[in-house]
């Protein structure tokens, strides 16, 4: 398993809008649901499928898609770490995040 960096602790206000603002489609409001802390000072949002637009025939996200959305959340603040791991959860997607110590 990969060696995961420190996170620092950030106030849940400043994580839910870096979620927020990520999680938000051209021209529609979040699709964020619910963002989690954990121990380590990371993050887990998840939020609505309705995020993703599915090609014809697709049942999940592509790799691409999920790419893209990771870089949305570096393009918020560079000092975030995204997970490799993401998927999905009790009927929601999910994507875990934290941000690099100083």
């Amino acid at each position: 398993m990969d060696e995961l960096p420190d996170f620092r602790k950030v106030p849940f206000p400043i994580a839910h809008q870096t979620a927020s603002r990520a999680l938000s489609p051209q021209g529609a409001g979040s699709t964020l649901q619910k963002l989690l802390v954990f121990e380590d000072n990371h993050f887990r949002a998840l939020f609505s499928p309705s995020y993703f637009v599915l090609g014809e025939g697709a049942t999940e996200p592509s790799k691409s898609q999920w790419n893209t959305l990771k870089k949305r959340f570096k393009r918020l603040d560079h000092d975030i770490f995204i997970f490799k791991e993401h998927g999905q959860q009790d009927g929601l997607f999910y994507i875990d995040f934290g941000y690099y110590a100083e």
